[in-house]
């Protein structure tokens, strides 16, 4: 269903299309798990990424399909088609809880952006730019915090002076004994430069 073409440079090549019609995809995202290395489809579909034998899993994914995941020796099985087809995401229900959620939104993401940004200076410079697209709910009962996300998250750090697209596949803030630990799921996407005015 999926193959990739790697060329002596290391690269890895092909087209993301829509499984269910074949039309391109533009703008998906490919990219290496937990990196920084990344790219995006262009108007055909096509891209083109650096491959190397250590590198994480490949993710490809877009907004309304669900996301495809390769590792290493899958890519390197496959070296023929370069096509990729995606999935259309069905709409999932929304959970009913069956305990109330005491917190207001506005403390709930005062917790999330101090454990998502960071504590130190840099956190003050960053500024998540869809904030509308994150779901968090407290549990009293298990006294812990989920934030989930229905979109990649679009973060600018003017004191590093990047800009972030950040797909939250998971995140819980747990207070237990009067401390806090959490576990996110890091998938970068797209890194790029901004610049100041």
């Amino acid at each position: 269903m999926t193959a990739a073409t790697v060329n002596s440079q290391n690269k890895i090549s092909g087209t993301v299309l829509s499984a269910e019609d074949s039309t391109a995809i533009i703008g998906a995202s490919i990219y290496f798990d937990g990196t920084s290395i990344g790219v995006s489809s262009n108007q055909d579909g096509d891209f083109d990424i650096s491959f190397m034998d250590n590198n994480s899993a490949l993710i490809i994914t877009s907004l309304g399909y669900e996301a495809l995941v390769l590792d290493a020796s899958e890519i390197l099985k496959n070296p023929v088609d370069s096509k990729y087809y995606l999935p259309f995401k069905r709409e999932e229900l929304e959970t009913v809880y069956l305990e109330t959620d005491p917190w207001s939104r506005s403390r709930k993401l005062r917790h999330f952006r101090k454990e998502f940004l960071g504590r130190n200076y840099a956190m003050y410079n960053c500024k998540i730019i869809n904030e509308d697209a994150i779901k968090l709910r407290y549990s009293p009962s298990e006294k812990t915090m989920k934030a989930t996300a229905i979109e990649p998250l679009i973060i600018h750090n003017e004191y590093l002076g990047y800009a972030i697209s950040y797909r939250l596949a998971d995140f819980e803030l747990g207070f237990q004994m009067n401390a806090v630990y959490f576990y996110p799921i890091p998938l970068i996407l797209l890194v790029q430069p901004t610049f100041s005015h």
